[in-house]
């Protein structure tokens, strides 16, 4: 299985990587910087978003299958 977890701040998804890295899964970590580009460039089966109580708008995120829409 393919991870992608998205976070500004790596060392705060530590916990989440290894229990991927036990169970033997692929995983990547990436900032919102590049996330489009990190998304069609992994193709993850799972993405794990970090979330921002204050983000503001919603985020669009363009899916292989839909469209995944985050409410800000």
């Amino acid at each position: 299985m393919k991870v992608l977890i998205v976070d500004d701040i790596s060392d705060s998804v530590k916990g989440i990587k290894d229990f991927c890295d036990e169970k033997g899964w692929i995983v990547q970590i990436v900032s919102f910087e590049n996330v489009y580009t990190n998304i069609i460039e992994f193709d993850p089966d799972v993405i794990v978003l970090d979330w921002c109580q204050d983000a503001g708008d919603e985020i669009a995120i363009p899916m292989p299958y839909g469209l995944a829409v985050i409410p800000g």
